[in-house]
């Protein structure tokens, strides 16, 4: 079976920070165990998440019962980002944003019974484009 080079690092890198997002804080030599992948591949892909702040060292873990080298922990940058949901029924609609994390940032709700589909529409709009960036680094991420 040939598999595209491309596709392949695709995968790890999703499965990296997959370890990292599920397991942290975690060290790239756990991830590279946990995976089954070289450990230069995953330092190569770990570097990439810090460098775009995706993910943060957050200090040293402990070391193995042979000594050696303290692992650097890792975990999700909270602050990467955060993502808008929306709720709408006949008569409201609840906007809810979230980090990365999922731990809710802030919550509204608005009554749109008398209002058309249209004024809702632009009601979410309006609310989206005028909200906070909450402290992170790429504001609003996403909306669902």
């Amino acid at each position: 079976m040939i598999i595209n080079k491309h596709v392949m690092r695709s995968t790890n890198e999703k499965q990296v920070l997959q370890q990292v997002i599920n397991e942290g804080p975690i060290s790239r030599s756990q991830i590279s165990r946990n995976l089954s992948l070289n450990k230069v591949t995953v330092s190569d892909i770990y570097n990439q998440l810090l460098r775009t702040q995706f993910i943060k060292e957050i200090g040293c873990g402990v070391s193995t019962k042979n000594g050696g080298r303290k692992p650097v922990m890792a975990e999700l940058n909270v602050n990467y980002g955060f993502v808008a949901s929306i709720d709408m029924t006949a008569d409201a609609v609840k906007l809810m944003y979230s980090r990365l994390n999922g731990k809710i940032l802030h919550f509204q709700s608005f009554k749109t019974s008398d209002m058309t589909f249209t004024d809702v529409i632009d009601l979410i709009e309006d609310q989206l484009r005028n909200v906070d960036d909450y402290g992170t680094i790429h504001g609003l991420m996403g909306v669902a």
